[in-house]
């Protein structure tokens, strides 16, 4: 099993990057990074992307604390993704009025790759998505 991190500080208040995660602005952010495609179900729980790259990833939200910041997701159908059985967070914590820092986890087990090597592409798929949304939130790099 293959446990993942990562974190990023945001030039934006944690209300408005939690709305942004947890909202319809999400997908194109989604779109813009690695998506052709974006479809939520009609509870709003289930969103089925198609990959640019080809492929389709099916997930579920199966928690979502507004107080904590928090959303659990898991991956219902991986598609190519090099996972199985995943389970993830998305956080996101104030840093003072102005700021905050989103983190991402994760656990899996590797699919046909070594644990190292499918942590990378995790985390280089996963920079790739809080980059895109520094971008959108504070319009930079």
């Amino acid at each position: 099993m293959a446990n993942v991190e990562l974190a990023m500080r945001f030039k934006a208040p944690a209300d408005r990057m939690w709305a942004l995660l947890t909202g319809p602005d999400l997908v194109p952010v989604l779109l813009e990074t690695y998506a052709d495609k974006v479809e939520m179900d009609a509870t709003g729980t289930t969103l089925t992307t198609t990959l640019r790259s080809g492929g389709v990833v099916k997930e579920k939200i199966e928690s979502v604390d507004p107080v904590e910041r928090c959303m659990k997701y898991r991956v219902l159908d991986p598609g190519p993704l090099p996972y199985a059985n995943y389970r993830g967070e998305a956080r996101v914590q104030p840093s003072g009025p102005d700021a905050c820092v989103v983190s991402f986890q994760c656990n899996f087990v590797p699919v046909d790759m070594a644990e190292a090597e499918a942590r990378a592409f995790w985390i280089n798929h996963n920079t790739r998505v809080m980059v895109t949304l520094r971008k959108v939130t504070e319009g930079g790099n």
